[in-house]
């Protein structure tokens, strides 16, 4: 039970709470703000979190509590704090972090007792459970709390004695360009704070890394800071805000205090993720004024800090247009650096990180640089994480070839651990398992029928293969002025000639993801949430590049034009360096709107004409089986001719009757 004359307006900030249950006899300090803001009721209760409560303490709801004050000024000295981590918890802590989570502990706590729970947080990695086990002066009782401070010694129990650095950049793949660039604009300040003073020049306050998720935005966050020895501080969305008015708000302020805390010796590093869903844009409609509130708060906390405070801000996001724009200017977040899916370099970078083809206990003779080069290519739209799922997935595909589940249900080797190793074979049924993410939730297009397996269009395939060399060629140089011309194409040729096999037999055969747009179904929607839908696949279509974009029926749907000048808009914001090929297929031209023609819009053009000689050869190469002399393919497409060939086999072999039912 509370004292009647407990007021929430006038606190102390910490209270002391003795148990009164003759069976489990304890006592625990807290700071008013961790126990629950609806305690202080009529009926006197107090909910206290379990974390603060000991696991071999005894309690149950409805016990009996004392509740008196506590002047932390007058509590006795702690020289030295022994925290025992939790031994359940995966520690790797290296020196950087040690000193981090000391300084952050000694910030945050302010009083320490036997028994007492804690959070421990090193830089740059999750907090890890601990519990007081030790304190010096050794106290007479042990339910007396001690004053801890700067001048406190504090020192972990649990720590494994080979310390492993939290992270190592060696560890990150395909993102060279980006820590090299991050590194300097923090480190330069720290080394050689004179170098920008002569100039008259500031360091910049932070970054945002924008990206698709998976991608290591994160992990380039808590790099940098390890790489400095800075203090990391990350703010996550379900620490801080809350259903309680004005909570949040004083919870992003504590984890600013926190920040400014740990860098008292060095610098700071302030990480906030999903920087969208905090900072919303507060010119949107439907913006509630608690996030306004939010905002507000974040932007007076961010001008608040001086340079002397040696806080740098790390913002990640997978919606950079969704933050508020007062964010996203000079003093605040001064870049912008986005953080891509991999390149086909970048994903060879990643793969060597996890397969050490060298290592020839854990792969067979299979896997080797060649085959690595060949994953690389077939991943493309993966992101790191996929890559990291990629390789689990192996390892289990492995496992699963050499086990099996006996009758009794007990999972047992057919053969010896060190017998099992990693075939080329279980990273091609790996990546036939795994969607890559950023196509979860899209229609996956796939080819029907292999590159080299068409026949009758060798002129339009000799032509695409032309185009796929140029755009790559033109795209990779810094010299190009904008987009370029061959980079949209229009397809042209009758129902049944190919042009959809066509493009996803060139999309596999090159490397490119495929997506679609069908204009028809666009045509059944809003004409607002189709123009959205055309602006999210090009999106989608940039994340995953290299990709091609297959837009089909814009000549048979009524809003065509608004439809065509929003493609052609969307296409030519992509901007130089983004490898998106987009091809419009189409019956006929003449149907088409006049902008989907010219300049800035679709240039270049193929169409799709049948050469009967070649059509007769791939038949013979397809069908030897079949007499070519009974095909007829005059005024035909490549697919009538094919259906009639496969038609005409089943009829000879079953010995049906012969042409249709009238």
């Amino acid at each position: 039970m509370l004292p009647d004359d407990l007021n929430p307006d006038d606190q102390p900030n910490y209270v002391k709470i003795v148990s009164l249950n003759p069976l489990s006899r304890f006592t625990l300090y807290a700071k008013i703000d961790s126990l629950n803001s609806d305690a202080h009721d009529a009926d006197g209760i107090i909910f206290v979190p379990r974390k603060l409560m000991d696991p071999i303490w005894a309690y149950d709801q409805g016990m009996k509590v004392e509740v008196s004050y506590v002047d932390v000024a007058e509590l006795p000295h702690a020289e030295t704090v022994t925290v025992s981590l939790n031994p359940d918890d995966t520690i790797f802590w290296g020196e950087g972090e040690v000193k981090s989570a000391k300084g952050i502990f000694l910030a945050k706590t302010g009083v320490a007792y036997l028994a007492q729970q804690t959070l421990v947080k090193p830089t740059t990695k999750d907090s890890v459970m601990g519990k007081v086990s030790g304190i010096f002066p050794k106290p007479a009782d042990r339910s007396v709390a001690y004053r801890v401070d700067w001048d406190t010694n504090l020192v972990f129990q649990g720590l494994p004695k080979n310390k492993d650095a939290a992270i190592d950049f060696s560890k990150i793949g395909g993102l060279d360009t980006i820590i090299s660039r991050l590194r300097e604009i923090v480190q330069i300040p720290t080394s050689c704070p004179d170098l920008l003073h002569r100039f008259g020049d500031k360091p910049s306050r932070g970054v945002i890394l924008y990206g698709p998720p998976g991608n290591g935005k994160t992990l380039i966050a808590r790099a940098v800071a390890q790489a400095m020895g800075a203090a990391f501080v990350q703010l996550d969305l379900f620490e801080v805000l809350s259903k309680y008015v004005g909570m949040s708000e004083r919870n992003i302020k504590e984890k600013f205090d926190e920040a400014i805390a740990a860098a008292k010796n060095g610098i700071g590093i302030l990480f906030i993720d999903e920087l969208d869903a905090l900072a919303v844009s507060r010119d949107g409609e439907n913006v509630e004024q608690h996030q306004r509130n939010v905002v507000d708060t974040l932007l007076r906390l961010m001008d608040g800090v001086n340079s002397n405070q040696r806080i740098f801000f790390i913002g990640a996001t997978n919606r950079l247009d969704a933050i508020d724009p007062a964010l996203r200017r000079p003093g605040r977040f001064d870049h912008e650096f986005e953080v891509p899916l991999p390149d086909l370099n970048g994903r060879l970078d990643i793969l060597k990180k996890y397969v050490h083809v060298e290592k020839q206990g854990l792969f067979d003779g299979s896997m080797d640089k060649h085959a690595l080069r060949t994953l690389a290519e077939l991943t493309s739209g993966f992101s790191g994480a996929d890559i990291s799922m990629l390789y689990h997935e192996s390892v289990m595909h492995a496992i699963r070839r050499n086990s099996s589940f006996g009758t009794d249900g007990k999972f047992q080797l057919n053969t010896d651990v060190e017998a099992i190793k990693l075939s080329y074979d279980d990273f091609l049924a790996a990546v036939k398992e795994i969607t890559p993410t950023q196509m979860r939730g899209e229609q996956i297009v796939t080819g029907d029928i292999a590159w080299d397996d068409i026949v009758g269009l060798d002129r339009p395939k000799e032509l695409l293969k032309d185009i796929h060399i140029r755009f790559i060629g033109l795209i990779d140089s810094e010299k190009l002025p904008g987009r370029p011309s061959c980079a949209n194409l229009l397809m042209l040729g009758r129902s049944g000639s190919g042009k959809r096999t066509l493009v996803k037999a060139f999309a596999l055969k090159f490397g490119y993801e495929l997506m679609s747009i069908d204009c028809l179904a666009l045509d059944a929607l809003p004409l607002t949430e189709a123009m959205q839908e055309i602006r999210r696949v090009v999106a989608k279509c940039r994340q995953t590049a290299p990709s091609v974009l297959l837009v089909q029926n814009m000549e048979n749907c009524r809003s065509s034009d608004v439809l065509a000048h929003k493609l052609v808009n969307e296409l030519s914001s992509l901007g130089r360096l983004q490898k998106v090929l987009s091809i419009l297929a189409a019956e006929d031209g003449t149907l088409l709107p006049a902008c989907i023609r010219g300049y800035k819009a679709f240039e270049s053009e193929i169409s799709l004409e049948l050469d009967e000689k070649q059509v007769l050869d791939g038949i013979k190469k397809m069908f030897p089986e079949f007499d070519c002399a009974d095909a007829n393919i005059t005024g035909k497409t490549i697919g009538q001719v094919i259906r009639d060939v496969k038609e005409n086999m089943i009829v000879q072999r079953k010995g049906l009757p012969q042409g249709g039912v009238k």
